[in-house]
């Protein structure tokens, strides 16, 4: 699988330039969907019960909902900074250094990502270099290559 992953973005050819200016880039027909994705779909096409993605198919609590809409009306209903809401940090700082006498900068050392592929992507960003050797082990998501 991996090899057939890697294999196909390379191979894959780049359409010929539009004539207009207003065209596609050429990677945008190469972008595939995520293998998770793609079973996520096949799961719903076929009627099957999804365990894979964080996808729930049972009806939302209704302090959640309420708590959403509140939190929406209170102006709570944008995107949060790519490390996470400060005050969250801030909470995690304290409960480190509480709890383990550990002072981190919530600022400059505390991440909070939005689900396991950000955080995956924010510790390769940090960490890696081109160039870089890494070991994958399977199982693994597409996205890892």
């Amino acid at each position: 699988m991996t090899n057939t992953l890697a294999q196909s973005s390379q191979t894959r050819k780049s359409p010929p330039a539009a004539s207009s200016s207003l065209a596609l880039s050429h990677l945008a027909p190469g972008v595939l969907q995520s293998e998770i994705r793609a079973m996520s779909v096949e799961c719903d096409r076929l009627g099957g019960i999804n365990l894979a993605q964080g996808i729930c198919d049972t009806p939302v609590p209704a302090v959640v909902e309420q708590a959403a809409i509140q939190a929406i009306r209170d102006g709570h209903n944008i995107y949060t900074r790519l490390d996470g809401i400060e005050r969250l940090r801030r909470a995690i700082a304290a409960k480190q250094f509480r709890d383990y006498a550990l002072d981190y900068d919530p600022d400059r050392e505390i991440l909070v990502s939005s689900g396991a592929t950000g955080g995956f992507h924010a510790a390769a960003m940090a960490l890696l270099n081109p160039g870089d050797e890494v070991l994958l082990f399977e199982p693994f998501y597409g996205y890892h290559v």
